[in-house]
């Protein structure tokens, strides 16, 4: 994996978005609200400062962690280069489909489409992709 997609700047997107740049990859948050965007910067932000005052992470760690980290209302931005995109938005069938058909279209082919919902099955999303073995 060398870059990240997480659609969805809401409490999982933007925890899920820092711990893969904390690991180390390129990360591109993605969601339409630009103000979920700014919440999502300032969390990620105090997050780390955290890390720092904790003595767990430098503050040159931490600003390599944010450099690492992209902020974009623009779905092509973050999903047409990258090897795994997991989704985290609403609870809602229609707009999870909508996001999975719309991937597919902008994403590689290797590229892994991954669901974080809690509530609705893989099996209803998978097939609003031409690659639902790559849906997980």
């Amino acid at each position: 994996m060398e870059h990240i997609c997480v659609v969805g700047a809401g409490f999982m997107g933007t925890q899920i978005g820092l711990q893969c740049a904390i690991h180390g990859l390129p990360t591109w948050v993605v969601d339409v609200s630009r103000e979920a965007l700014e919440r999502a910067a300032q969390t990620q932000a105090e997050e780390l400062d955290g890390r720092v005052a904790r003595g767990s992470m430098t503050a040159a760690e931490k600003e390599a962690v944010l450099g690492r980290i992209h902020l974009t209302g623009d779905l092509r931005e973050g999903a047409s280069r990258a090897d795994l995109v997991i989704e985290t938005i609403n609870e809602r069938l229609e707009m999870k489909r909508e996001v999975f058909e719309r991937l597919d279209e902008l994403c590689p082919d290797h590229t892994i489409l991954a669901t974080n919902s809690s509530s609705v099955r893989i099996s209803l999303i998978e097939d609003a992709t031409r690659r639902p073995d790559r849906v997980i």
